[in-house]
């Protein structure tokens, strides 16, 4: 399935590509975009945002910059610090989101979340919520990686593998 195709009804609000459609009306809500680094999270979810009525975006990558001295990234193996600040970055876009939804915004948050996480984030938003989940084929996500040049599975290739293997 092609990526415009996959975009054609995410929450049903669209009939065609988002990079194409109509600004539609959607009721204030959290909508909550997941999937793996290069999965096109922030496209998807910039482009939902701004065809919906009063739409604000909240990129993680912007949460996880936030913290400009003592930042400890996640890894293969974290440790309790690292754990930490992202469960801070987590909780404070689920902040963002229920502000803007309290002043009648959809407000859609593209994150790097996964696994029982998602669920847990999701419900305990006090808010309207959805969830929006991209999985496009590895190889796919290699060649934006490989387009965008952040080098963001670095941590997670094997000695001797490739990029493929850490995705």
């Amino acid at each position: 399935m092609s990526a415009a195709r996959r975009n054609e009804t995410i929450l049903g609000l669209a009939t065609q590509p988002l990079r194409e459609a109509a600004e539609v009306d959607v009721t204030a809500r959290a909508v909550l975009v997941v999937g793996a680094q290069a999965s096109g999270k922030s496209s998807v979810g910039r482009a939902l945002a701004e065809r919906v009525g009063r739409g604000a975006f909240i990129e993680g990558d912007v949460l996880w910059k936030m913290i400009v001295a003592g930042a400890v990234d996640m890894s293969s193996d974290p440790n309790a610090e690292a754990d930490r600040q992202l469960a801070l970055r987590y909780r404070h876009g689920a902040m963002l989101c229920e502000s803007f939804v309290r002043e009648g915004f959809v407000a859609v948050h593209a994150e790097n979340m996964y696994g029982p996480e998602v669920e847990r984030h999701v419900r305990a938003l006090r808010c309207a919520r959805s969830l929006v989940v991209l999985r496009p084929r590895a190889e796919v996500i290699e060649e934006r990686e490989r387009r965008r040049g952040t080098n963001a599975y670095r941590g997670w290739i094997p000695p001797g593998g490739t990029l493929l293997d850490a995705i």
